[in-house]
């Protein structure tokens, strides 16, 4: 929506223009870094800024997250700041000395001017300018290419995911005993350094952690002592084993990583008293500089409160500004790329790596309401569990709110009900051991939320391509749902995590699947829109199978006539192979779910060569819907 202020308003105060600080830097909010932290992401909710004309009104959303920000209007289009701080449609091209941009990529203080892939702004000014931006050939929901925004958030590498090595082979439930004994273990192995490092690392998954959290003023900071929570309301926040009505109405982060693994996890809290720091918020907010007043909390801390981070497990930091994930300039003044953005990393103090995570102790932009658990608990996974994001950096939304790791606002976008880790996410961290279907026949799933029991299929499937299949419910953290069913995961761990989504008749120079292109972990929606991998939302009811009892849901393999998706095949690579995996006749009831599991390498090696199964001749049960 834009609107006009009527000038019979007087003119907003100056403090409260939204001004790009980014006037030689790129016009879309992207902050460079030699190594990623991880990062939450931004608010689903609308909000307004002003032109600077102080008159023309516009309604955008953020999104992204702290390695790459940008806005989109209520229309789809994207919204970047021009040089002189007006909200402008962005357009692509090549940036070239006449762009007046200075875009240094490589961090050498050289501008890199001839880059192409990225956004630049266009001359037409939201809500201000008669031009219409379709008019002016420019489309909506224009993004910088994967190549480009992988630059962006690495330094000008292509690869920088200090999670991309983790070993996710985690055991299968073959009720074997050394198989048994290796899913009692408590730890499994992660590279902390990058691809390629032979540094090694136990991470324990379950027992009793120790978490301290850090509560860190700002010098000059907007919000009074009074404004803050205090350290009795961030106790209940952080430890209650109750449901508060005012502070966490569905539970506490104690209690909700609690629920997620099955008793397994015990998160012991310490709050620490405010520790006020001399760097401003707005010195804070890129990432190097949030270390340096980490650094000076935790060296207070030390000194006046006798207080070690080294130790604690994790360090959980809530500061006193709005979180910038929020995106509306608060009601200080203060601009979202002037506050800090949810994220997590890793910190050098007096000789230790301390792992941490970071959020704002108030709720939105405004206001004086606690943080909720949501954006805490996803940190949390990073910093203690070593979790990787599972949302696509880019248009679509990875496994959206099916996953912690992927969007703990929750379905009802609310940060209350931050939901379960998905099944990928729980078999990583040995809180549920995945059973192999190795042969066709009836198999019964109980909710995630309160059982855990996955099922895991990779008969047909190359090496590190399967199928999880678990029972959500909308109960517990999960009760945002709001409707229950089996949720199917593809996972490929070969591919390149949650940053190339593939749908059909996708844009691009080859066509999908054979392009290769797809999540790690993808979600096989019941109602075959793809709308996760398209950005189109974060998930719904529709993407869960058992909606309905009967045959009418079956997942099954691609038809070679009208190419169903998504299907059973296998993509890997690019390379289609017909796995003749079929999944169908569910019968939900309260308690429990059935299911029917056929396919022609259930139980066998996976196949290296064509077969029959290939072309499509084993498909005993008709698949049914259409291919949208």
């Amino acid at each position: 929506m834009i609107r006009r202020r009527s000038r019979d308003f007087p003119p907003i105060p100056t403090h409260l223009v939204f001004v790009s600080l980014l006037l030689s830097q790129p016009l879309v909010h992207v902050l460079l870094c030699p190594r990623p932290v991880q990062a939450g992401t931004a608010s689903p909710h609308p909000f307004t800024e002003y032109q600077p004309d102080n008159i023309t009104a516009i309604t955008l959303y953020i999104r992204g997250d702290e390695d790459f920000a940008y806005y989109v209007d209520e229309e789809g289009y994207t919204i970047v700041r021009d040089s002189d701080g007006w909200l402008v449609y962005a357009d692509t091209g090549a940036l070239t000395s006449s762009s007046n941009l200075d875009v240094d990529l490589d961090g050498t203080g050289s501008p890199d001017n001839n880059y192409y892939g990225g956004l630049v702004p266009s001359r037409i000014r939201v809500g201000y300018d008669s031009d219409s931006p379709s008019k002016s050939g420019i489309q909506r929901g224009l993004m910088p290419s994967y190549e480009h925004l992988s630059a962006l958030q690495c330094g000008g590498t292509t690869d920088c995911d200090e999670w991309h090595d983790i070993n996710y082979n985690y055991p299968i439930d073959n009720d074997t005993s050394e198989q048994q004994q290796y899913h009692r273990q408590t730890r499994f192995r992660s590279s902390l350094g990058p691809p390629g490092s032979s540094q090694q690392s136990n991470i324990r998954t379950v027992g009793t952690f120790t978490n301290l959290v850090v509560l860190l003023r700002f010098a000059h900071s907007k919000q009074t002592k009074s404004a803050l929570p205090t350290r009795q309301e961030i106790g209940i926040l952080m430890n209650s084993q109750e449901p508060d009505a005012r502070i966490a109405p569905t539970g506490s982060v104690y209690s909700a990583y609690q629920e997620y693994s099955y008793g397994r996890v015990n998160i012991k809290s310490s709050i620490a008293p405010w520790v006020r720091v001399r760097r401003t918020e707005r010195s804070s907010s890129d990432r190097s500089n949030f270390k340096k007043a980490l650094y000076q909390a935790l060296s207070l801390l030390k000194r006046r409160n006798r207080i070690d981070a080294r130790n604690y497990d994790a360090v959980t930091v809530l500061h006193s500004g709005y979180g910038a994930e929020h995106g509306s300039t608060d009601c200080h003044g203060t601009k979202s790329e002037d506050r800090i953005w949810a994220h997590s990393g890793s910190l050098n103090w007096m000789g230790q790596s301390i792992r941490y995570g970071v959020s704002s102790s108030l709720w939105g932009s405004c206001g004086a309401e606690i943080a909720r658990v949501g954006m805490i608990a996803h940190e949390l996974g990073h910093s203690l569990f070593r979790l990787p994001d599972l949302y696509d950096k880019g248009r679509g939304s990875g496994v959206g709110a099916f996953d912690l790791m992927a969007y703990a606002w929750g379905m009802d976008n609310s940060q209350y009900s931050p939901p379960h880790p998905c099944a990928w996410s729980k078999a990583k961290l040995n809180w549920v051991l995945p059973t192999e279907v190795k042969k066709a026949g009836r198999y019964i799933l109980y909710p995630s939320e309160t059982n855990p029991i996955v099922y895991r299929i990779d008969g047909g499937y190359p090496q590190d391509e399967y199928l999880l299949v678990e029972y959500r419910k909308d109960i517990g953290f999960d009760k945002a749902l709001g409707c229950d069913g089996a949720v199917i995961y593809h996972c490929d761990d070969t591919a390149a995590r949650q940053s190339r989504p593939g749908f059909p008749r996708m844009r691009g120079p080859s066509r999908w699947p054979t392009n290769g292109d797809h999540y790690q972990i993808a979600i096989a929606q019941r109602d075959r829109r793809f709308d996760l991998e398209k950005g189109e939302n974060t998930g719904e009811c529709d993407d869960i199978w058992g909606q309905s009892n009967g045959l009418d849901d079956v997942f099954g393999p691609g038809d070679n006539v009208f190419n169903f998706y998504p299907n059973s095949d296998s993509y890997q690579g690019g390379i289609i192979r017909k796995t003749g995996i079929q999944i169908y006749s569910f019968e939900k009831t309260s308690r429990r779910l059935k299911f029917t599991v056929t396919g022609t390498y259930l139980g066998r090696d996976r196949p290296t060569t064509r077969s029959e199964d290939e072309r499509g001749r084993n498909n005993p049960v008709k698949q049914r819907g259409n291919n949208k």
